[in-house]
């Protein structure tokens, strides 16, 4: 029987400026082995080998694994590399967006800034070396019971967000569009809620309970399995979804949330590159409370030459 797991997570929840990148994963998975023991499968491929002059890939929280001090360095090699064998080998930020199922031009005609200056990949990596990682990581045996199968994307831009938030409280906008790019990540793979699969995800602004999303999403009933401070369970047909406090501690979530935070990055850098092309030493912003004020601040008068709307580049909560 295919048995796959699946992990979303995001990043840029609760920012001001820029979007909010929710990733999904699709793991290929051989029955007997447990979603949290990928970690353990893999660790082969997390270890440093110097006798081979291997550096092991970094997987694990987006926040661990990046700290804007340290660069995007480990970061992005290690999501690059995974990505690979996918044939995902985007040369800018605009194609590994369009590679992940990004609809770039619905984008554009709102928010051209994230694409004026094209993102050159990689940004901090050799591309020698992420050859030489790949090349090592391509012959593992781990790959024999595990596998990225697809992996997909939802790319929330500040104007997408306002609009579902006249509907919806912030939580549920995080928590429909994360359901609604499981259904898409599914049907990369040619599955329904009706194989056996498993959805990991974090839980999603403190909320706890999540069986009326799933029944209206997907369209069949959902069973409560459990409740807890620290676990949502649920079952749909065979396939079981569960939100969890730090999610991130299986693999494939941990995954996601790194996929989701190196987009988001590429963003900003972008984002930056278009604003400070028209005033001259506006300092970079990495879109949260309090500094994207004074940024939003110093860039209105251009938003006001341009006839840029507020709701366009604000994000409202």
């Amino acid at each position: 029987m295919k048995r796959i797991v699946c992990g979303v997570d995001e990043a840029g929840y609760g920012p001001n400026l820029g979007p909010l990148v929710i990733a999904a994963t699709a793991w290929r998975a051989d029955p007997t082995v447990g979603h949290d023991a990928f970690f353990e499968l893999m660790e082969c491929l997390l270890k440093d080998d110097e006798a081979v002059g291997f550096r092991g890939l970094r997987i694990g929280d987006s926040k661990i694994v990046y700290q804007s001090g340290k660069g995007l360095h480990e970061l992005e090699r290690s999501v690059l590399t995974l990505l690979a064998p996918l044939g995902i080998r985007p040369s800018t930020l605009e194609q590994l967006l369009g590679d992940l199922g990004v609809d770039l031009e619905a984008i554009q005609r709102e928010e051209p800034w994230y694409f004026e200056h094209p993102v050159q990949l990689p940004v901090a990596c050799e591309t020698e070396e992420l050859e030489r990682t790949l090349d090592t990581c391509l012959t593992s045996e781990v790959w024999e019971r595990i596998g990225l199968e697809s992996v997909r994307l939802q790319y929330v831009t500040p104007a997408k967000f306002n609009r579902h938030l006249e509907g919806e409280n912030k939580a549920a906008v995080l928590s429909s569009q994360s359901l609604s790019l499981v259904e898409q990540l599914l049907t990369s793979v040619g599955l329904t809620p009706s194989a056996a699969l498993t959805v990991l995800m974090d839980r999603h602004g403190g909320r706890k309970t999540y069986a009326d999303l799933l029944t209206e999403q997907f369209g069949e009933f959902t069973f409560l399995i459990e409740e807890s401070p620290k676990v949502s369970r649920y079952r749909l047909g065979q396939m079981d979804v569960e939100f969890h406090v730090q999610g991130e501690r299986y693999l494939p979530v941990a995954v996601s949330s790194m996929i989701a935070k190196y987009i988001r990055e590429l963003s900003m850098l972008s984002f930056n590159r278009y604003w400070q092309s028209r005033l001259d030493g506006l300092k970079s912003t990495a879109g949260y409370p309090g500094d994207a004020r004074r940024y939003y601040d110093e860039i209105a008068p251009i938003l006001k030459k341009q006839k840029v709307r507020r709701e366009l580049i604000w994000r409202a909560k």
